[in-house]
C-alpha cells in the first residue's frame, strides 16, 4: 500500500509541476507577437493638382493636402472599409488581396466650386511585420481639366455682350463663361484626353455693326485631366475700313499658341 501511495503522489507531483511550467510560459509577454495570417501595411499617398493656383471658389492647395483624402480598402469578399490617411500609417490586415481607392472632392461634369481627385491601386498582404511593413503607394490626380477665359477690358468698347460656351463629351454646352465670370471652370474629361470645343459668342455694338451684329467663333483643343487651357480674347478694330474682329491667344501654361486675328465674314 505504501508503495502504491508513493507512486500516486509522485505522479501527481509530476502533473502539477508540468501544469505550473506551462502556466508560467503562457504568462511570458516579453517577446513581440505577430498575429498569424496577418500583415502590416503603410500608405504612401501622393496628391497631384498640377493647376497650382488658388481661387476664391476652389483652393487647389486643399487637393495637395493628403490629410483631406478618404481611403477605401476592399478585400477579396468585396467588403469595403473606410479610413482616413492617418490610420494607414500602420494598419494590420489579414493576408490576402486588396484594392485601394483614395479620393477627395466631388465629381461633376462641370463646376466652378469643386472638382474630384482620385487614385487606385491593388496590393497583397503576406504576413509583413510592423518592423518591415508593406508600403502601398497610390497617386491621386484630378479627373478634370481647368479652363479660363480672359476678356480684354476693351471688349466692352466694341461689344454689348460676349461669352464662351464649352462642349465636352458630357454635354453641349456643359459650361458657360460669361463676361462677368472670374473663376475657372473645371470640366470632367476623358482620362485619355478629349477634344473640347470653346464657342465664342459676340454681340457687336450698333456703332460697329456692319451687317448682322451676332457671330460665333469655334476653337477646339485637346484636353486631358489635370491640364489647363486659357483663352485670351481681345478686340481687333481697323478704323480705316471699319473692320471689327477679335484676337485669340490659347495658352496651356507651357505651350502658348500664336495669336489668331479673326474677322468674321459677316463683318468684313
Amino acid at each position: 500500500m505504501k508503495t502504491a501511495k508513493g507512486l500516486f503522489k509522485s505522479m501527481m507531483g509530476l502533473l502539477l509541476g508540468g501544469f505550473l511550467v506551462t502556466s508560467c510560459q503562457s504568462e511570458d509577454f516579453s517577446a513581440p507577437i505577430q498575429a498569424e495570417g496577418k500583415g502590416t501595411i503603410t500608405l504612401d499617398l501622393n496628391a497631384m493638382a498640377g493647376f497650382e493656383t488658388e481661387t476664391k471658389a476652389v483652393n487647389e492647395a486643399d487637393y495637395r493636402d493628403i490629410s483631406n483624402y478618404t481611403v477605401e480598402i476592399t478585400d477579396m469578399n468585396q467588403i469595403k472599409t473606410t479610413y482616413n490617411t492617418s490610420e494607414l500609417q500602420s494598419l494590420v490586415l489579414p493576408n490576402g488581396g486588396y484594392s485601394l481607392k483614395a479620393f477627395y472632392g466631388e465629381e461633376k461634369n462641370a463646376s466652378q466650386d469643386v472638382f474630384y481627385s482620385v487614385g487606385t491601386t491593388s496590393f497583397n498582404v503576406h504576413g509583413e511585420t510592423a518592423d518591415n511593413p508593406l508600403a502601398v503607394s497610390v497617386t491621386c490626380k484630378p479627373t478634370c481639366a481647368k479652363v479660363n477665359v480672359v476678356f480684354d477690358d476693351e471688349m466692352a468698347t466694341y461689344f454689348d455682350n460676349y461669352y464662351v460656351e464649352y462642349d465636352t463629351e458630357k454635354g453641349s454646352p456643359v459650361a458657360t463663361w460669361t463676361k462677368e465670370n472670374v473663376n475657372p471652370w473645371y470640366l470632367l474629361v476623358n482620362k485619355n484626353g478629349e477634344e473640347v470645343t470653346a464657342t465664342i459668342h459676340l454681340v457687336a455694338k450698333e456703332t460697329y455693326k456692319p451687317t448682322d451684329n451676332k457671330v460665333s467663333i469655334e476653337k477646339k483643343y485637346t484636353l486631358s485631366p489635370n491640364k489647363g487651357w486659357t483663352l485670351s480674347v481681345a478686340p481687333s478694330y481697323t478704323p480705316s475700313n471699319g473692320s471689327l474682329g477679335i484676337e485669340i491667344t490659347i495658352d496651356e501654361t507651357t505651350d502658348s499658341v500664336p495669336v489668331d486675328i479673326i474677322i468674321p465674314a459677316e463683318w468684313q
